[in-house]
């Protein structure tokens, strides 16, 4: 079926309605990047009061669509149910009477727009898409019925999507809430377990530095600390970056490569985004900005570890960190971190608890992936006019 299609701008406003510091109403609601998650989702607005943010913001209200200007790929495209302010990296949409506000946002969602915008985005290290550019995007348009039908029917799936991710979220939690429940506070320790310092049960160490031209195309994948952070989160990366065969092997050499069992984390943790290595595939990690912990099993149980680092950096990082710019983990700041060292038996009974409930996560992001390819297939369809 083909649709009449229409410019943004003849179906839809982009209002910068920019509002002074100064002029903030006490408890005004106000939303920056960070508090919206790629695919739309709102974490959770911060309240604000007179004078508190340092620059002008936009104004929008429960009518508009929120678009993620800045690293255009990451489809920041939130639909708010509340007024409020937000960073001027974000652009408010508001839609004429000709097109459905869920409709429009769907379409500027799907991944082929995605891709679009970030391909008309400028700026090497912070790409951000011009309003002008976002007002040239075609939009299909078929009648307005037929936009609510096919709003509803991604509203749905994109729903089941939503309460699968819930579930993983929950999932997320729950080995500190099996840790709290076993241990205790990890820095108030009130249970009084023996401490023992990290440096010395594990060794502590970083990689070798590696230069910009001695990257390849293609060859052993290079982990920066970002990307040590996604991993931690069961994400399947492809990194950006590679070193050849032979480099890899002089670097290991001199530093040693990762097992499985091992602990890899970025410098900058405050999330506690730890990875435990799970594969035997060769790769190497950005010096200075990636930490590893060879984590031995005799001496403390690596499941027991990676949730109770996790538990310090979540609650406690800024005492744990250093640095005046960035508060970042170094080398001396794990050698010298105190941990709890509850009897071996224990831990392994924590390892057991984790391990059931990772295995849970797993089948519940399996379950996902097919949701999200579910909807991706409606998406395509939909705007194809296929629904």
């Amino acid at each position: 079926m083909t649709w009449a299609a229409a410019k943004l701008s003849d179906v839809a406003k982009i209002e910068r309605n920019g509002v002074d510091p100064t002029s903030i109403e006490p408890g005004t609601s106000y939303l920056g990047l960070e508090h919206i998650e790629s695919g739309g989702r709102i974490l959770g607005a911060q309240t604000v009061t007179n004078g508190e943010l340092a620059s002008t913001k936009f104004r929008f209200s429960s009518d508009h669509i929120l678009y993620g200007k800045l690293r255009p790929y990451l489809a920041k495209i939130a639909l708010p149910d509340f007024d409020g302010i937000c960073s001027t990296d974000i652009l408010p949409v508001k839609p004429g009477s000709k097109i459905d506000k869920r409709y429009l946002a769907y379409f500027l969602r799907q991944p082929s727009m995605v891709d679009y915008a970030n391909g008309r985005s400028s700026g090497a290290n912070l790409p951000r898409l011009s309003p002008k550019a976002l007002a040239d995007f075609e939009i299909p348009l078929p009648a307005l019925d037929e936009q609510k039908r096919i709003a509803a029917i991604l509203d749905q799936a994109d729903a089941l999507r939503r309460l699968r991710q819930r579930a993983i979220d929950r999932l997320n939690t729950l080995g500190q809430a099996i840790f709290h429940e076993m241990f205790g506070d990890a820095v108030k320790n009130p249970k009084g377990w023996d401490t023992v310092k990290l440096g010395d049960l594990c060794g502590v160490g970083s990689s070798k530095r590696v230069f910009v031209s001695e990257f390849v195309e293609e060859g052993i994948p290079f982990y920066r600390g970002t990307e040590v952070g996604q991993l931690a989160t069961g994400e399947n990366i492809k990194p950006k970056l590679n070193i050849s065969e032979d480099h890899y092997h002089s670097l290991v050499q001199h530093s040693g490569k990762p097992e499985i069992g091992d602990l890899l984390l970025p410098s900058i943790c405050h999330d506690g985004r730890i990875w435990r290595v799970d594969t035997n595939e060769p790769f190497y990690f950005k010096d200075g900005r990636v930490l590893w912990i060879k984590s031995h099993d005799t001496k403390i149980n690596g499941d027991y570890l990676r949730n109770h680092l996790r538990n310090l950096f979540l609650h406690n990082y800024h005492s744990i960190a250093s640095g005046t710019t960035f508060a970042e983990l170094k080398i001396v700041n794990l050698k010298n971190l105190p941990l709890l060292n509850p009897p071996m038996d224990l831990q392994v009974e924590f390892a057991d608890r984790i391990s059931a409930a990772e295995a849970q996560r797993s089948e519940f992001e399996n379950s996902k992936l097919a949701f999200d390819a579910l909807f991706g297939t409606l998406q395509n369809r939909a705007f194809r006019g296929e629904l």
